[in-house]
């Protein structure tokens, strides 16, 4: 729920969730693309820090992601609802929207805020944008959306499945 901040609903949490990390090291792709057939509710950005998100990091610092600046995509699929984390980190505060290029990030924002969108629809692998190096995307659906088939370490690459 901390991580979601504003970005959802009470009613919508209420049957538990379930989620993927997907890191994205330096050596790695750095576009975003939808995962599937999907509308995009609302993009809600909020501030915080710049902490690096490798593996090393997550095991020092207690709760790294919500401390860390990220934007939250509410979307929606034909089975429920789902939220894409983007996850800012040091060096790579720069994140991109291709559908909203007002989102501004790294930019000394303090102020938290959410856009709605109506119609902003996406068809499976359109891009959405990038980071300007590595991060983390955090994917959490509502229990039973997706139903993530990934192992912990995997690496995975664009136009791979990840859920059913």
């Amino acid at each position: 729920e901390e991580l979601l901040k504003d970005s959802f609903e009470k009613d919508e949490l209420k049957n538990g969730l379930d989620y993927v990390n997907i890191y994205l090291s330096p050596k790695d792709y750095h576009r975003y693309h939808s995962p599937c057939d999907m509308q995009i509710l609302s993009a809600t950005y909020t501030s915080g820090a710049l902490y690096s998100v490798n593996e090393k990091y997550l095991e020092r610092i207690s709760n790294l992601y919500v401390k860390n600046e990220r934007v939250s995509l509410k979307c929606q699929n034909e089975k429920g609802i789902f939220w894409l984390v983007f996850v800012g980190a040091q060096n790579v505060g720069k994140m991109r929207f291709n559908f909203d290029t007002s989102i501004q990030t790294n930019a000394k924002i303090s102020h938290n805020f959410t856009r709605k969108y109506e119609n902003l629809n996406f068809k499976k692998g359109e891009e959405l944008g990038n980071f300007e190096l590595g991060s983390t995307i955090v994917l959490i659906s509502q229990k039973g959306i997706l139903n993530f088939n990934l192992k912990a370490g995997q690496g995975i690459k664009f136009g791979e499945k990840i859920a059913d």
